[in-house]
């Protein structure tokens, strides 16, 4: 079977995906990719139909966005993804979003793939036997660590809730920026917009868990950001965020 290495999903910016400028919020593109990561990986048979009868499972590791220009409510959108690496225990996927080949966003993940019943990650080489493309890489550099906080200028907190969770039953990788983006003032959200994000998935936070969110500001609209299994302390998510007034 002949596999398309770049696979190109076309989508159009709903008024459920915008926020109150009209612009898609940055929840959206990462649903975006993660829907044409599923599709891609259903396509090269290494997707949940293909995975799930051996028991097991992808994860989302790290992620990284780029954001040049967010696409307005209506407007559509071309994505692009392709895988760009593996190495031990990570598989790499990058992304490209344009409009009217005008380049919006970048993106880059990193993923494993981890038996179900005993949550621990697997080799790539058991489950994945592509060969090997000359792969393109969006950044110079996959996705690395992000710096642990060293105190909190603010600090919320979030109930998991059954829409949270995804087919995985754990919380699905879009809620926690989404959580994050909810925890910040009103007023700072309305005027400003996110331009770079760095996600690390840590732990998985399940239906019931309340998750302590806290912020730290490090540099001119940089932020740091954690979310935390209130009471028992154990980091699920680690995120930094770039921002710039609008």
């Amino acid at each position: 079977m002949s596999f398309k290495r770049i696979w190109t999903d076309d989508y159009a910016i709903h008024s459920y995906e915008s926020d109150l400028n009209a612009k898609a919020t940055p929840t959206a593109l990462l649903q975006f990719m993660q829907e044409s990561a599923w599709n891609h990986a259903e396509h090269l048979q290494l997707g949940f139909s293909h995975l799930a009868p051996k028991g097991l499972a992808w994860v989302l590791a790290r992620l990284s966005l780029k954001i040049t220009t967010l696409p307005k409510w209506h407007e559509k959108i071309t994505l692009e993804t392709w895988p760009s690496g593996r190495e031990r225990l990570f598989a790499h996927r990058d992304f490209r979003i344009s409009s009217l080949d005008k380049v919006l966003a970048l993106g880059s993940t990193s993923w494993i793939v981890i038996d179900i019943e005993r949550r621990r990650p697997q080799r790539t080489e058991s489950y994945f036997q592509l060969d090997q493309w000359d792969a393109e890489r969006v950044f110079p550099q996959f996705t690395g660590k992000v710096p642990q906080l060293t105190g909190a200028d603010s600090t919320s907190t979030q109930r998991v809730k059954f829409s949270h969770l995804d087919v995985n039953g754990h919380v699905n990788n879009v809620k926690y920026l989404e959580f994050v983006i909810d925890s910040l003032p009103y007023d700072f959200l309305v005027e400003h917009q996110m331009t770079s994000l760095e996600m690390n998935f840590l732990a998985e936070a399940l239906y019931g868990d309340t998750i302590e969110i806290k912020s730290q500001e490090i540099g001119h609209l940089s932020y740091l950001h954690s979310l935390q299994r209130k009471h028992k302390g154990d980091e699920l998510c680690r995120l930094k965020t770039i921002w710039r007034k609008i």
